[in-house]
């Protein structure tokens, strides 16, 4: 059966379909980013097996690996904890980001991701090494140099734009993984060596704890509700507005001729559906 499509056309067809997923990719991390800024991240806590991070990883990235010839390698430190508690979907996230800027920007070599306990110059002051996990992940690709390696965490910055021209990407996956990392507890770093290549450190605790509730509602704000009146609705929590200077009485409501009036008693304001 002969193909219906010429190969400038099937070229065009593969160009619009990755431009499609390259701007859904941008909306989901521009989304996660607006998500986490508004703390509107909800965590679901399990308990997961450590095996499974690194089968994970083999799964969904050994295809990619072996197309540019690299070696995708996961080692499990002996006496490393069976399983650990955690939000499995966001520790996964945060993996699936940097493995898959190490498999994408190495050309030659290996990407390893490793799990262990942490060396005690990554724990950070509100964990004990005992109680922590380290998932490393380092690659043999270009390195990153000490004066621009502290820029990789910021949004919408990449490090060398004809590279990230050449393989995409949003500049967002790194950012976004950070504020992950302190939203169940840990913190991600990078160390790197031009020319030699550059290791991810992720540092978590073994068990997830929630903050103390008492903590957290002291650090809520109200949400305005609406409230039922006999059949007719109305927001409450906003802040009246200003009155100005000379209106001092009742302002009479006016009847447009709809069935919606606006009444302003007093310095008060409200909008009655009827």
């Amino acid at each position: 059966e002969e193909n219906n499509l010429t190969a400038d056309q099937v070229e065009s067809a593969a160009s619009i379909h990755r431009s499609g997923q390259n701007l859904l990719h941008l909306i989901n991390d521009i989304l996660d980013l607006s998500k986490i800024e508004a703390r509107k991240i909800e965590l679901n806590i399990s308990r997961i097996p450590i095996k499974s991070i690194a089968d994970n990883c083999q799964t969904e990235f050994s295809h990619m690996a072996k197309e540019k010839g690299l070696a995708l390698k996961t080692h499990i430190e002996e006496g490393t904890p069976q399983t650990i508690t955690t939000d499995e979907l966001r520790l996964n996230q945060i993996i699936r980001n940097i493995v898959g800027n190490a498999v994408k920007f190495t050309e030659k070599g290996e990407v390893c991701l490793a799990i262990s306990k942490p060396d005690s110059s990554l724990v950070p002051d509100h964990l004990e090494r005992e109680d922590a996990l380290a998932i490393s992940v380092s690659d043999t690709g270009p390195g990153i140099s000490q004066d621009q390696l502290s820029l990789v965490f910021e949004a919408f910055k990449q490090v060398d734009g004809s590279i990230s021209r050449r393989h995409g990407g949003t500049g967002l996956g790194l950012s976004i993984s950070r504020e992950l990392a302190a939203l169940i507890g840990g913190v991600l770093s990078a160390q790197s060596t031009p020319g030699q290549g550059t290791l991810f450190n992720l540092v978590i605790p073994r068990a997830f704890r929630f903050p103390d509730k008492k903590s957290q509602a002291s650090q809520k704000t109200p949400v305005p509700k609406p409230e039922d009146t006999g059949g007719k609705k109305r927001f409450t929590g906003f802040p009246d507005p200003p009155l100005p200077p000379d209106e001092k009485t009742i302002a009479p409501a006016q009847d447009n001729g709809t069935e919606n009036k606006v009444t302003r008693p007093l310095g008060k304001t409200m909008l009655i559906i009827e």
